[in-house]
């Protein structure tokens, strides 16, 4: 299972360089569920989530 979390890594990598986040935002989903880091996040308390997506500031 690491080989193929190591290739779904470089994979997304790739894709940020390139600047293509929606695929690297797939790419990162794909990770999450092999790695179970998608449930430990979606079982954290609201308040300790790592944010995902783009994040934006309204105003300013």
């Amino acid at each position: 299972m690491g080989d193929i979390v190591d290739a779904l890594r470089a994979e997304k990598a790739g894709y940020d360089a390139a600047g293509n986040t929606d695929r690297a935002r797939q790419v990162q989903d794909q990770i999450d569920a092999h790695t179970g880091a998608g449930a430990e996040r979606a079982a954290a308390p609201e308040a300790k989530r790592t944010p995902r997506g783009r994040q934006t500031r309204r105003g300013a």
